[in-house]
């Protein structure tokens, strides 16, 4: 289980019974001044991540790896969510002025 925090992502190491740094989604969410909000995983592996006023994918790769691919979400206003819902092919991002939804089956050129 993943867990946002003011210095980004973390995990409960039960073993050491400590919360560490997850490094899953990649370098960018762990050990920084980058407050991460929210973190939520869809059917497909996809852990979406809502930072800063912004939202990134990170998409697993063949290896196991997540490479972050923020693109999808450069078009949109920049706002506060406050819930990431994943239904289906369908991301919800909830704010308390919008509802913005994110077809994730839609592929990109």
């Amino acid at each position: 289980m993943m867990f946002g925090t003011e210095r980004g992502i973390y995990r409960f190491d039960e073993i050491n019974r400590r919360f560490i740094p997850d490094t899953t989604p990649g370098d960018n969410f762990t050990n920084t001044d980058r407050v991460v909000f929210l973190v939520a995983e869809d059917r497909n592996r996809n852990i979406w991540v809502h930072s800063k006023s912004r939202n990134y994918q990170a998409v697993p790769q063949p290896d196991g790896s997540y490479k972050i691919d923020p693109v999808p979400f450069l078009r949109l206003p920049s706002v506060q969510v406050n819930t990431i819902y994943p239904d289906k092919d369908t991301i919800w991002f909830g704010s308390v002025d919008n509802l913005i939804r994110f077809d994730s089956a839609y592929k990109k050129n």
